[in-house]
């Protein structure tokens, strides 16, 4: 399946969401830029007055602040304009900013549109200048990514630093891609990939191949649940996580191959079963309903 009708979703099932616990502490932050469907980019990016793009809260954000992102389908397709001998920068980027992502478990919906696009590679993010220490924490986000063609292990990977080092933290966290062949974890050149990704779940038409690059013990997956397998034969931390699961459409995990079920999104503090009301539009199939998304078969293992 392919996204092309992705700028035009609504998310009317989205259109209002009970209040709910946040999943990282807001009042840290010196100054957060919200993200709704219905902004406006000549807006000044408050709660009351939001950005309409990711892109557009990254460019206005300093160091110390925070990227608010509300309930709906965002295109982070390209939030960055910069670009490097290897190619654009595509999925979330943080401009080289030590900024954090907050969303709303179930319902921030992130995009990464493979089939209109001719970047090279799909990543869900990536570096973005040169050595840079900025790093950002990513809380309660849905990746939701389309390769379409796009057949070698460096296009497929989830983390691409074309330009620069990537440090990252992620938690709650869906990763759903879908595509015409397996992806990889990391594509990083010259540069370093440190990521850590804790109680998250991945949703993968097929298992994980070998990386390109960068795979090493920087990178630390925990308390995770994927419904494939994890590549473990090259360098990378995997702790306590569960694989081959199967997944209902909310992402609790129904089924599992060996282990117990208290890994992914709705464990650890932040688990999404202390964040969304069970009155929730996402509980009522808003995000399963995205069918132009892929999200038809969200109770299939793997494609064989």
């Amino acid at each position: 399946m392919k996204f092309t009708c992705i700028a035009t979703l609504t998310l009317a099932v989205l259109t209002s969401h009970a209040a709910v616990a946040e999943l990282a502490d807001l009042s840290i932050y010196n100054n957060i830029y919200y993200v709704d469907v219905n902004g406006d980019n000549t807006n000044t990016g408050s709660a009351d007055n939001p950005f309409a793009t990711v892109k557009q809260a990254v460019s206005a954000a300093s160091d110390g602040d925070a990227v608010y992102v509300n309930p709906g389908a965002h295109d982070i397709t390209r939030v960055t304009d910069k670009s490097s001998s290897y190619g654009v920068y595509t999925g979330l980027n943080n401009g080289g900013k030590n900024i954090d992502f907050i969303g709303v478990g179930g319902e921030t919906i992130l995009y990464i549109d493979g089939a209109n696009s001719n970047a090279r590679d799909m990543h869900m993010f990536s570096g973005y200048s040169g050595s840079s220490d900025a790093y950002s924490q990513i809380f309660g986000m849905t990746f939701v990514r389309y390769t379409d063609d796009r057949n070698k292990n460096y296009s497929t990977a989830f983390f691409g630093a074309l330009g620069g080092n990537i440090n990252a933290a992620f938690y709650n966290t869906v990763f759903k891609s879908s595509g015409d062949s397996a992806p990889s974890l990391t594509y990083a050149n010259k540069w370093d990939i440190n990521v850590t990704i804790e109680n998250s779940s991945f949703d993968l038409d097929y298992a994980f191949r070998s990386s390109y690059s960068g795979l090493t013990d920087d990178l630390v997956i925990s308390n995770s649940a994927v419904n494939t397998a994890f590549y473990t034969s090259q360098s990378g931390i995997y702790e306590d996580n569960i694989t081959g699961v199967m997944f209902d459409d909310t992402y609790n995990i129904t089924s599992v191959d060996g282990g117990n079920n208290t890994a992914g999104v709705y464990s650890g503090d932040g688990g999404w079963g202390s964040v969304a009301s069970v009155n929730s539009p996402f509980a009522a199939g808003g995000l399963a309903a995205l069918v132009g998304l892929g999200f038809g078969a969200f109770r299939r293992k793997k494609k064989s």
